[in-house]
Formats: C-alpha cells, sequence, structure tokens
C-alpha cells in the first residue's frame, strides 16, 4: 500500500512539474514577443547600461514581473549580468561582452540580439518545420521554410541547440545542420 502511494506521489509530481514548465515556457514566449532584446538593450544604454525591473516596466508596457522575466531570460543569454548597487539592491548590468560589441561595430553589424527586430517564429514553430523535414534543417533551409532574415534563422537554431534541442552535425559539404535531439517527435 505504501509502495503505491509512492509511486502515485511520483507520477503526480513528475505531471505537475511538466504542467509547470510549460506554464513557465509559455509566460517566457509571451514577454519575449512584447519587447525585443535589441529595445531592452537600448533602454539600458540610457540608463548607464544598468537597468531594474521597475525601470524596465516604467519606460515599456511590462509589468514590474514581465520586466524582471525578461531582465532574467537575457541575464541566462548572457547579454546582462547580476550586480548590486551601491545600496545592495540587484541590478541588471549589460555584460562586458554586449558593450564592447555595441562600441565596437556598427548597427548593421552587431549581433542579432542587439537589433530591434523581434523574433517571428517560436521554438514550437521551429521545430514544427525541423519535423516537416525529417528532424534535420539548416539554417538556410529555415529561412526560406520560416520567412526569415539568415541571421535570425542561425541565431534561433543557435539557441535551441544551446538549450539542448537540436544536436549540430556538419555535412560532407560543410553544411552544418541541426538535427532534433528528440527522436521520438518523428514517429
Amino acid at each position: 500500500m505504501v509502495t503505491i502511494l509512492v509511486i502515485l506521489a511520483i507520477i503526480l509530481t513528475s505531471f505537475g512539474g511538466v504542467y509547470l514548465y510549460a506554464l513557465e515556457s509559455e509566460k517566457n514566449a509571451l514577454v519575449r514577443r512584447k519587447i525585443s532584446n535589441g529595445e531592452v538593450v537600448k533602454i539600458a544604454r540610457n540608463h548607464r547600461g544598468r537597468l531594474t525591473p521597475r525601470t524596465l516596466s516604467e519606460y515599456t508596457d511590462l509589468s514590474e514581473s514581465e520586466a524582471s522575466r525578461k531582465l532574467h531570460l537575457m541575464l541566462y543569454e548572457g547579454i546582462f549580468k547580476y550586480e548590486y548597487d551601491e545600496n545592495y539592491l540587484p541590478v541588471f548590468t549589460l555584460s562586458n561582452v554586449v558593450q564592447r560589441a555595441l562600441l565596437d561595430s556598427p548597427p548593421d553589424l552587431q549581433p542579432l540580439y542587439l537589433r530591434s527586430e523581434v523574433t517571428r517564429l517560436s521554438d514550437s514553430e521551429v521545430i514544427g518545420i525541423a519535423l516537416k523535414a525529417n528532424g534535420r534543417i539548416s539554417a538556410t533551409s529555415l529561412c526560406l521554410r520560416g520567412k526569415v532574415p539568415i541571421e535570425e534563422a542561425q541565431y534561433i537554431l543557435e539557441r535551441l541547440q544551446a538549450r539542448g534541442v537540436f544536436d549540430v552535425e556538419v555535412t560532407e559539404n560543410g553544411t552544418v545542420v541541426y538535427r532534433l535531439h528528440d527522436l521520438d517527435l518523428l514517429d
């Protein structure tokens, strides 16, 4: 009897975790659609490279919790670093790499995450496009099928590869191909 209860508790905990993950993913997607990383970087530049969720929410239509979520997502992508101000309050500061990129690059050569365009393809759309191609896709193919600029296609695939969605392969002719890690989706 105890074993059955333990197994039931494990199953319920697993389903709860999957539900929470899906809910968090949807919240992240919503925040990404509301404002681009480039727009946030521009606001940060106007504030000496430093932002708090409250400041970001004051300059955008994001709530303070959405602003916090956006800044944390950009922190995980390496665009911001986390510091404390003179009053020991948390502040998001543009990373050294981003600050150098802003100083050294003309706008058309800056990394995609610094530009103001918002990604037009969701992760699920990219995975769907890859599934239609038997789980394998290149940046060129995503550009064509997803109707996005090649730089954006490359950025999306690299981001998803870093998160474990795709594995990278190089074909005999040197083409970089992204293969879905979860092959069960092909069934």
